[in-house]
């Protein structure tokens, strides 16, 4: 029995780090030096729509999981944002 429960743990740590690695990794052909306005009222959705269209994130969805469970949605400030490299 304790082989199985140190198995699952392998397999769910496994599963987090790819997790970790596609999705809220930078994408691979990431835009150095791009230069991405937000502008006043915008909500997280029309951002994460922006990031990823401009590739300087892999997933809408998960930016919009980790901007809301951290409390950022109320946070948006709207502005030209530089980004040199990979966050």
């Amino acid at each position: 029995m304790e082989h199985k429960t140190i198995f699952y743990l392998c397999g769910a740590i496994l599963l987090l780090c790819l997790f970790a690695f596609f999705l809220i990794g930078p994408p691979g052909q990431f835009p150095a030096g791009s230069i991405i306005n937000i502008e006043e009222g915008w909500s997280v959705g029309k951002v994460s729509q922006v990031l990823k269209t401009n590739k300087i994130i892999r997933s809408e969805a998960a930016f919009k999981f980790f901007v809301i469970i951290t409390g950022g949605e109320k946070r948006i400030r709207p502005a030209y944002y530089t980004f040199e490299k990979p966050i």
